[in-house]
């Protein structure tokens, strides 16, 4: 099993090993900083699908791939990402906001809509940059019904409000 682009055992797996070899010598770090942040994400939430709609060429040196992300919202998931929900002095009232959010998101499938974008390096013959975005706010403000709900959510969350993959 693997949680991002590790094995269980910590070892890089071909995927790594694939973005590794197309990045610029000067940027190895960001690479193995990419390979960590999609641990993190992998970890907290399970079974995460990432699928490429649309791929197109930006400029001269630049692609753009349109992407879509989903995972199922179970109750480990929730914890990981937002334990505010969890940890709560309320949340032992069933009539608590952290309840009622709790209820509506826990066992829905969570899908999101993001880019991912890729800057050629000419000087080194390989990728310079990578940059990835992924809109979870607009998914959970269409599971909660409220911006209210969803900005609650966001509060005490372990990550900021745009999902991005490479970021968490």
């Amino acid at each position: 099993m693997t949680h991002g682009l590790h094995a269980r055992n910590g070892k890089p797996t071909a995927q790594l090993d694939f973005l590794r070899s197309l990045s610029a010598p000067d940027d190895v770090a960001a690479a193995a900083a990419t390979a960590r942040n999609w641990a993190i994400f992998t970890l907290f939430f399970q079974d995460v699908n990432m699928q490429l709609q649309r791929l197109e060429k930006i400029g001269d040196s630049s692609v753009i791939g349109t992407t879509t992300t989903s995972f199922p919202l179970t109750r480990r998931s929730l914890m990981n990402a937002f334990p505010n929900l969890f940890y709560d002095s309320t949340v032992r009232s069933m009539e608590s906001r952290s309840y009622r959010v709790v209820q509506k998101l826990l066992d829905q499938h969570l899908v999101m809509h993001g880019s991912v974008r890729f800057d050629w390096d000419y000087c080194t013959s390989r990728i310079g940059r990578i940059y990835s975005e992924i809109d979870m706010m607009s998914s959970l403000l269409e599971l909660l019904g409220n911006i209210e709900d969803v900005s609650f959510v966001f509060k005490g969350a372990r990550r900021r409000r745009t999902a991005d993959p490479l970021g968490w």
